[in-house]
């Protein structure tokens, strides 16, 4: 018997029953036919030695001593793997022959034991045998006892790649491949190695500002390579418009806001975020008026409420107040009274209305042949000019009367300022006024002028004579 495998060779006639009795004596002769039976995996490889070859029977004429040899082989078998999954990994053999990768497939001598070992490559993982018996994530062992196929899968890892949103603002982040679509999905897994982009678009009234982890920066697209569990944050702020708020009118105010920024008088402009709802209040100075909003939908004299959705303008009118001056004439004499500001002018306008705050002055003149008294009302006294300060209504009253010439500095007044006996002692229009006066002049001792009234009209005279007058009586004529 020869090879290493297994098996039995029979004679006929009987006599040899190799395994046990491999000899046996036969008569010369005699003819012995042999035969091979291959055990259990194993295979008859052939017949040597007395004149038999080939692996059919062996016929064997005894004319001597004769040694024929059956030789048995062991069967082989072949052990094939494949891999599977979208992951990477080798599977190695004891005893050698498989590492697969390279070779997937070796022939094993019948029954050997063959132990499979399945190594993962980075970014994969060993998720199992299948086929040829085995099972689970541990070694596979096989029998070779037939021909036998196992496969190993291995899966790709999967990383989980987390987009969160952070800032004032609002906005959406989406990726690809697809997965993330935050909003509402914002966690995603992905199998090793993938290249994840993402784009972030900011919503209306928001800007991106960039990104941060991950090792992205900048506001373009983020691009992510999922080797580990990653976490990108996307930075939204609310754009800023800025409300401005301008002052008209003659008046004076100020304008606060809330939320606080505004502060006008001192801070006209401030930056809001995007759709900030913003409330403007006016507050008259004294002696002005609030008279109302203009622009960015606000009107009326109450709070104006403006939405900012882009840059605003705001205006607020304050009117200065008006008070009304009146001008009152009494006694028996007549004059004017003007104002400086222009607005009185009494005789004829006695009332004007002035700005808050605004000095009026006024002056009264009197009419000929009569004399000014003085000033009443709104603090004014005297009959110099009267200065009123405009912080209310207020009511003045000038008083005329007529010219008492008892004395000679009464006749100096009533000469309008000139020094007798030079030129004249003024004019008179009333025989009484002239009567005093020429009663002054004499107790003054004044004999080289006179005053004269002459129909009605003035007389002017010199020495004694009339220089200037009217018709009647005629220049030239003589003073009485």
């Amino acid at each position: 018997m020869a090879g290493n495998g297994s098996g039995t060779v029979t004679s006929s006639p009987t006599g040899i029953s190799c395994g046990s009795v491999c000899s046996q004596v036969f008569n010369a002769g005699s003819t012995v036919v042999l035969a091979a039976s291959a055990g259990m995996g194993s295979a008859f490889a052939g017949w040597s030695g007395g004149g038999c070859s080939g692996v059919g029977t062996c016929t064997v004429s005894i004319t001597a001593a004769s040694t024929v040899t059956a030789t048995f082989t062991l069967n082989q078998y072949t052990l094939t793997v494949s891999r599977a999954g979208a992951g990477d990994g080798t599977v190695t053999s004891n005893p050698a022959g498989i590492s697969c990768g390279s070779t997937c497939a070796h022939e094993y001598d019948y029954p050997t034991s063959v132990t499979l070992t399945a190594s993962a490559s980075t970014g994969s993982t060993f998720a199992g045998w299948s086929g040829g018996g085995c099972s689970g994530a541990g070694t596979c062992t096989v029998s070779m006892a037939a021909e036998s196929a196992v496969t190993a899968t291995f899966v790709l890892d999967q990383h989980t790649l987390t987009v969160s949103a952070a800032g004032s603002g609002t906005g959406t982040v989406t990726s690809s491949p697809a997965g993330i679509n935050c909003g509402s999905t914002c966690a995603h897994a992905y199998d090793y190695l993938t290249s994840v982009t993402l784009t972030a678009s900011a919503s209306t009234g928001s800007t991106f500002a960039g990104w941060s982890g991950g090792g992205c920066s900048g506001t373009g697209t983020c691009a992510v390579s999922m080797m580990a569990a990653s976490l990108v944050t996307a930075t939204f702020t609310l754009s800023q418009y800025t409300l401005t708020v301008g002052m008209a009118g003659t008046g004076r105010g100020t304008v606060t806001s809330n939320p606080a920024g505004i502060t006008c008088g001192g801070t006209c402009a401030h930056a809001y975020g995007y759709l900030s709802s913003v409330t403007l209040t006016a507050s008259a100075s004294t002696g002005s008026t609030f008279a109302g909003w203009s622009g960015s939908g606000c009107s009326g004299t109450g709070t104006c409420t403006v939405s900012v959705a882009s840059a605003s303008l705001v205006t607020a009118t304050f009117t200065l107040n008006q008070y009304t001056l009146t001008v009152a004439m009494a006694g028996a004499g007549s004059g004017t009274v003007t104002s400086d500001p222009a607005g009185i002018s009494c005789g004829a306008t006695c009332a004007y209305a002035y700005d808050y705050n605004t000095l009026v002055y006024l002056t009264a003149t009197p009419s000929p042949g009569w004399t000014f008294k003085g000033w009443s009302g709104s603090g004014c006294t005297g009959t110099d000019i009267c200065i009123v300060q405009m912080s209310a209504a207020s009511a003045v009253t000038a008083t005329f009367g007529l010219l008492t010439c008892n004395t000679v500095s009464d006749v100096y007044s009533c000469n309008s300022g000139v020094s007798f006996p030079d030129v004249n002692y003024g004019h008179m229009s009333s025989t009484s006024c002239h009567d005093q006066c020429q009663t002054a002049l004499r107790s003054a001792g004044v004999t080289s002028g006179c005053w004269v009234l002459a129909g009605d009209g003035n007389c002017y005279c010199r020495g004694g004579t009339m220089i200037e007058g009217p018709s009647d009586p005629a220049p030239g004529g003589i003073c009485n």
